[in-house]
C-alpha cells in the first residue's frame, strides 16, 4: 500500500519580531503619525506576503513560504530548492526587509535556524520554528537577527548550483558578522550595493543616525536603552567598515 503520510521537510527558518510593537500600538490612539506609521508597516508586510503567493513571480513556483502573526514574521526555504543557496536567499530577503522597516523607524529582532518544519501558505509548525522563536526571544536580545551556527554550516553544504562551497562561504561572510558575545548576526547595514548610489546610502544612514540619537536622548529603562546603545555601536562599526575614514555620520 502506498504511504501518503506527510512528513516535515528540512528548511531554513527565520522568525522575526517587530520590537516595541505593543508600545507603538498603544501610542496610535493619541498620535496620528504613529497610527499611520504602524499601518504602513503592516501593509508593507502584508504586501511582501501577498507578492510571494499572488505576485508575478508566483507563476514560476513558490520558492519560499511566508507567515505573519500580528508583530511576527516567519520566512522559510527548503534546503532542497532547485537553485540552491537557500540560506543566502533567506538572508537576502531579510536584508531588504530590515532596511525597509528601519527606514520607517522600526527595529526588528530575530533568529535563523535550520531543521524540521512544515510550512505552506496557511500553516507553519515544527521544531525548527520553535527553535528560531526561542533563540529570537532568549538569545538575540538586541535589535539583530542572529544566525545559528548549524544553519550556516548547512547553508554552505547546500550551496547555490553555480557556486562551490568555498564561494558560498565567501558570499555568506559578506552578509554575516560575529558579535562580541560570539553570536553570528545579519550585517544588513553594510550592504551599500543594495542602494541606487553612494549618496542614497549616505542619506539613508543619516536618517538612521538621527533616529538613534533621538531615542538615546529619551528616558528609557536600562533594558530599552541598552538596545539602542547596541545598535549605535553596530551603526558606527558599519560606517568605519564601509568608508574606512571618520566622517560626520558617526554617532
Amino acid at each position: 500500500m502506498e504511504n501518503n503520510i506527510e512528513t516535515y521537510g528540512n528548511r531554513f527558518v527565520a522568525f522575526i519580531d517587530i520590537l516595541g510593537f505593543k508600545s507603538i500600538v498603544e501610542n496610535t490612539e493619541n498620535d496620528t503619525s504613529e497610527y499611520i506609521r504602524i499601518k504602513n508597516v503592516l501593509n508593507y508586510i502584508a504586501r511582501v506576503r501577498s507578492d510571494n503567493y499572488q505576485g508575478p513571480l508566483a507563476k514560476y513556483g513558490i520558492l519560499k513560504e511566508i507567515s505573519v502573526f500580528s508583530d511576527s514574521i516567519v520566512i522559510s526555504y527548503s534546503q532542497d530548492i532547485s537553485i540552491g543557496g537557500s540560506l543566502f536567499h533567506i538572508l537576502l530577503d531579510l536584508i531588504f526587509l530590515c532596511l525597509d522597516l528601519l527606514n520607517a523607524n522600526i527595529f526588528v529582532r530575530g533568529a535563523v535556524t535550520h531543521g524540521k518544519m512544515y510550512h505552506d501558505e496557511k500553516v507553519c509548525f515544527g521544531p525548527a520554528m520553535i527553535d528560531a522563536y526561542q533563540k529570537e526571544e532568549k538569545i538575540a536580545v538586541y535589535p539583530r537577527i542572529i544566525i545559528d551556527a548549524k544553519a550556516i554550516e548547512m547553508g554552505i553544504k547546500y550551496h547555490g548550483q553555480s557556486n562551490t562551497a568555498e564561494w558560498e562561504c565567501e558570499y555568506l561572510a559578506n552578509i554575516i558578522s560575529q558579535d562580541k558575545d560570539g553570536q553570528f548576526f545579519l550585517d544588513y547595514l553594510s550592504q551599500i550595493q543594495e542602494f541606487d548610489s553612494t549618496e542614497a546610502y549616505i542619506n539613508y544612514m543619516r536618517r538612521i543616525k538621527n533616529y538613534i540619537m533621538i531615542n538615546l536622548s529619551k528616558e528609557y529603562d536600562s533594558r530599552v536603552r541598552e538596545k539602542y546603545l547596541w545598535f549605535a555601536e553596530y551603526y558606527n562599526k558599519v560606517l568605519k567598515k564601509v568608508f574606512n575614514t571618520p566622517n560626520d555620520l558617526l554617532i
